[in-house]
C-alpha cells in the first residue's frame, strides 16, 4: 500500500492554500529486470512503467500527484487554474500546453515523468525518455553543464527557482533556449526529497520560432502578459503568506534570520511586481 498526500478538496485537486489532505492507496510495485545504464540508487517516486499508455499507470498517476502536491507546497501556487478531478489528473497533466519533466534523486539523476508537449519538444519517445540522465537534456559543453547544475543546486537549497532561461538540446541534438522556467524539488509526503521537477512554458529555437503557451504570437501576446502578472501577483502573494507564517505561527520576531530572510524575498517580489506593471 502506498499512500500520498496531496492539497486538495473533497475528490478535487483544488488551486487554494486552506484545502485539505486527501489519501490514495494503490498496489506495491513488483520488481523487474533494471538496464544496465539505467540504475538508480537515490531515493526514488515509484518507477513508470510500459505499456500503450504508460502515463495512465497506477505508479505514474501516483508520482503525478506527488508532483502537483510538491508544485504547490514549493511555489504557493496551483500547477492547474481550476480545480482538477483526481481521477483527471493523469491526462490532464499528459495533454498540458506546457512541457514538465521530473527526474529522480540518483547522483546522476535519470528522468522519471515527460509529458506530451515534453517528449515533442525534446524530440523523443517515453521508453526513451525514460531512464535516461537527465543532464543529456544539456550539451556537453563543460559552461552549459555547469549553469543546469547550479540551477538544480540552487533549487535543491530554495525549494524552486522560477523564471530560469538556459538552453537544452532535443535527443535529435536540436538547440531551444527555454525562458520563464520553474524548477522544484520534489518531496514525499514525509519531506524526503525524490527529485526534482521542470515546468516549461516557453521555448524558442534558433531560427527564432516559440512554442510553449506564453510563446509570443498575436492571439496570445496580451493573455501571455496577464498569465506573468498573474504569476509575479501569486509570488507576492506565496513570500507574503510565508511571512506572516514565520511571525503569527512561529512566533519569530523580525530579527530572527528566517523571517529576515523571508522578507527579503517578499521585497524582491514585490519589486518584480512594480517594474512588470510600470513598463
Amino acid at each position: 500500500m502506498f499512500s500520498t498526500a496531496t492539497w486538495a478538496r473533497g475528490s478535487r485537486i483544488a488551486p487554494r492554500l486552506d484545502q485539505k489532505y486527501f489519501t490514495v492507496y494503490a498496489a506495491k510495485k513488483k520488481g523487474g529486470k533494471k538496464g544496465q545504464n539505467k540504475k538508480n540508487k537515490g531515493p526514488s517516486i515509484l518507477k513508470p512503467t510500459e505499456g500503450p499508455k504508460p502515463y495512465l499507470s497506477t505508479p505514474v498517476i501516483m508520482q503525478n500527484l506527488l508532483m502537483i502536491e510538491s508544485y504547490f507546497r514549493k511555489t504557493g501556487r496551483p500547477l492547474f487554474e481550476e480545480e482538477v478531478e483526481i481521477s483527471d489528473v493523469a491526462e490532464l497533466l499528459w495533454n498540458a500546453p506546457f512541457a514538465i519533466l521530473a527526474h529522480n534523486s540518483s547522483e546522476d539523476p535519470t528522468f522519471e515523468y515527460g509529458n506530451k508537449a515534453a517528449l515533442d519538444l525534446f524530440e523523443c519517445e517515453w521508453s526513451e525518455l525514460i531512464g535516461t540522465p537527465s543532464r543529456e537534456s544539456a550539451a556537453p559543453e563543460k559552461e552549459i553543464q555547469e549553469d543546469r547544475s547550479a540551477l538544480l543546486a540552487q533549487a535543491l537549497e530554495s525549494g524552486y527557482v522560477d523564471d530560469y532561461e538556459g538552453w537544452r538540446r532535443s535527443f535529435k541534438g536540436k538547440p531551444f533556449k527555454v525562458s520563464q522556467a520553474t524548477i522544484f524539488n520534489i518531496e514525499s509526503p514525509d519531506g524526503a526529497a525524490v527529485g526534482q521537477g521542470a515546468v516549461l512554458r516557453l521555448w524558442e529555437y534558433e531560427d527564432g520560432t516559440q512554442g510553449g503557451p506564453l510563446a509570443a504570437t498575436e492571439d496570445n501576446q496580451t493573455e501571455s502578459d496577464t498569465e506573468k502578472l498573474r504569476l509575479a501577483q501569486e509570488r507576492v502573494d506565496a513570500h507574503a503568506a510565508n511571512v506572516r507564517m514565520l511571525k503569527e505561527d512561529k512566533g519569530l520576531s523580525n530579527s530572527h534570520e528566517e523571517v529576515k530572510k523571508a522578507v527579503e524575498e517578499l521585497l524582491a517580489a514585490k519589486s518584480d511586481l512594480e517594474q512588470m506593471t510600470t513598463s
